[in-house]
């Protein structure tokens, strides 16, 4: 599985961003490592080198890589709002946490983010598992939190999502998700951990990747 994710959400002008930017270094502090996701309108595009990426994409390159000196810049399109799974495999599993601002109808955990004077509480919003805000807020959710208490909410992502899933495993196979319980996870565990530790001259493993590619003959044979 990837990294957890937790999604920050709430009406426009809210504050999601700058709560998130003030939550952010409180995370680090704590030594996580943490990978964030901004919802952006379709077809939104950032200030990079993208006129020779767009010509590649049409090209036909399935993906394509703007790479400025001081970041890389991944342009995969996708014919539908590209699932958390698929995200969570792009970035990889050595983050500790991956917080998204914005998928109000994904199905991860969601923390609404509220201010009075900007509408109601966001209505119909599944996975609730709590609210930020210094109003008086109307309704009801499992956990609230003040726009100050970072400490607190670094306490409740790190208690309730970091912690859990310290140790992953995850299976994809032809690049989909493969649910495992928890027996082949720990077995997979066990062998690949030991498998790692039988090598000479290899450091200890905080985080491994194993990819298989394998011929389409080789597959059908």
């Amino acid at each position: 599985m990837p990294a957890p994710v937790v999604a920050f959400v709430g009406h426009s002008e809210s504050g999601k961003t700058g709560y998130l930017e003030r939550l952010l270094p409180e995370l680090t502090r704590r030594g996580l490592k943490v990978a964030t996701v901004k919802h952006v309108p379709q077809h939104f595009h950032p200030h990079t080198p993208a006129r020779d990426t767009e010509r590649h994409l049409a090209a036909g390159a399935a993906a394509t890589v703007a790479s400025t000196g001081d970041a890389l810049i991944l342009t995969k399109p996708f014919t539908a709002e590209a699932p958390f799974e698929e995200i969570g495999r792009l970035l990889g599993d050595e983050y500790d946490l991956i917080l998204a601002e914005g998928f109000k109808q994904s199905g991860v955990p969601k923390i609404e983010v509220w201010r009075q004077g900007i509408g109601r509480p966001l209505e119909n919003l599944k996975s609730r598992v709590a609210v930020v805000t210094s109003d008086d807020y109307p309704g009801t959710a499992p956990r609230f939190f003040t726009l100050d208490d970072l400490s607190g909410m670094a306490d409740f992502l790190e208690k309730g999502f970091v912690q859990p899933q310290r140790q992953r495993v995850s299976l994809h196979i032809n690049g989909a998700p493969v649910t495992l319980s928890a027996f082949p996870r720990e077995f997979m565990a066990n062998i690949v951990g030991a498998l790692v530790a039988s090598l000479k001259d290899v450091p200890p493993a905080k985080w491994l990747e194993i990819r298989l590619k394998k011929d389409s003959e080789d597959v059908s044979s």
